[in-house]
């Protein structure tokens, strides 16, 4: 007898019945794929952006949380709250080799949120190595001119001597950054004391990047900087750290809609195999009363689980990666709404791994779904199973 004849024949045979299972097993593992390809993106980009951060560490205000360092790698507006003559004996402290005060605000251009950043021309440079694509770098006593990144230039077809209205004020483009793909790349970059003044910042800052001389010696600077201001200190790989609990707790949250997604998918199944059970008496009969052994009855209906696991795994894969690259706007809207042509906009790729655990996953679930109503086909008793129900 052939196995997977039978399988196949009734599957077409209750094809309704087969794609109502088989949505419900895949819902359950979109799930799964979309936060596991969603968290494994954002760790990415959590590292790739605190990387590119060019600093040893952040001074911050002491109220800051871990929301207000993801806005930071993510190049979002954050709030002023350390005041200046705070950052001025910051940059007195010995072994600090550069202390470089950050602003950073948003403007629009062509009704798209764009972040504006205020900086120091030189102690950023020193930072972020930027290369000009074209025109000159900005330099500190500018007043009314501005850089671009490449894909703000790209985006609204900016170029040299264009003009740009920030706060009523009129700037020149006078250069544009190679691309850098990180949120360099997104940003308007002003000097610090224009800012300053045209945000009306009241003598305050959102945070200061510093680079020191000897990261051995990274806990006595953080000693020394708290001794002279009111503020926090966070190095690089504590920004990945909080960075990386704020997704984990975004992940942790998920779990129950997972755990209801599966369950669901797993009883919809048993239910499945139950009711076909039941429907194929008289043919589980005749299939014995023909020679079939039991163990042959019991892959066929282990097997139609099999089909039902193995395609929702794949179809689960599938339909979580386009979910989750759909929701990924919404978590980096800057990169996606208005620099959706920027090689540094974040997208999803394949995960191989990912794809072949949603597959175990998937049968293993299937088939534990199952085993009972494969075992209870397998020994209904031929005379039981020749009655017409």
């Amino acid at each position: 007898m052939n196995l997977m004849k039978f399988v196949f024949k009734y599957i077409l045979r209750r094809k309704l019945r087969f794609f109502l299972t088989l949505l419900g097993i895949t819902i359950g593992i979109a799930t799964i794929a979309g936060l596991f390809l969603l968290g494994a993106e954002m760790e990415t980009q959590v590292y790739d952006r605190a990387n590119a951060l060019g600093s040893d560490a952040m001074v911050t205000p002491q109220h800051w949380c871990s929301y207000e360092y993801v806005s930071v790698l993510e190049g979002e507006q954050v709030g002023e709250a350390i005041p200046i003559s705070d950052f001025e004996n910051i940059s007195k402290v010995k072994g600090l080799l550069v202390s470089a005060p950050i602003i950073v605000k948003s403007t629009g251009i062509e009704g798209k949120p764009v972040t504006v950043t205020g900086i120091n021309p030189t102690q950023m440079l020193s930072l972020r190595n930027w290369i000009m694509k074209e025109g000159e770098y900005l330099k500190n006593n500018d007043t009314f001119s501005i850089i671009l990144g490449s894909s703000i230039a790209e985006k609204f077809n900016l170029t040299i001597g264009d003009i740009l209205v920030i706060r009523e004020n009129l700037f020149n483009i006078t250069g544009v950054i190679e691309q850098t793909n990180t949120n360099d790349d997104i940003s308007i970059y002003i000097t610090f004391e224009t800012a300053s003044e045209i945000y009306n910042t009241k003598d305050k800052i959102s945070f200061v990047f510093i680079r020191v001389d000897d990261i051995s010696k990274m806990n006595e600077y953080i000693i020394d900087i708290q001794n002279v201001a009111n503020v926090n200190v966070i190095t690089n790989n504590q920004i990945i750290e909080e960075s990386l609990g704020v997704i984990e707790t975004v992940r942790n949250a998920s779990l129950l809609m997972v755990i209801i997604a599966i369950i669901a998918g797993f009883f919809g199944i048993v239910n499945t195999m139950a009711t076909a059970v039941n429907e194929r008496k008289r043919e589980i009969g005749i299939l014995k009363s023909l020679g079939a052994k039991k163990s042959f009855i019991f892959k066929q209906f282990l097997f139609e689980s099999f089909i039902i696991g193995f395609f929702g795994g794949i179809l689960g894969f599938i339909v979580g990666s386009i979910a989750a690259f759909s929701i990924l706007p919404q978590i980096f809207p800057t990169q996606y709404q208005s620099f959706q042509t920027s090689a540094s906009s974040s997208s999803l790729s394949f995960d191989f791994n990912i794809f072949v655990f949603c597959i175990l996953f998937s049968l293993g679930i299937a088939i534990i779904a199952g085993l009972y109503p494969a075992w209870r086909a397998a020994k209904l008793p031929p005379v039981e199973a020749m009655r017409i129900v």
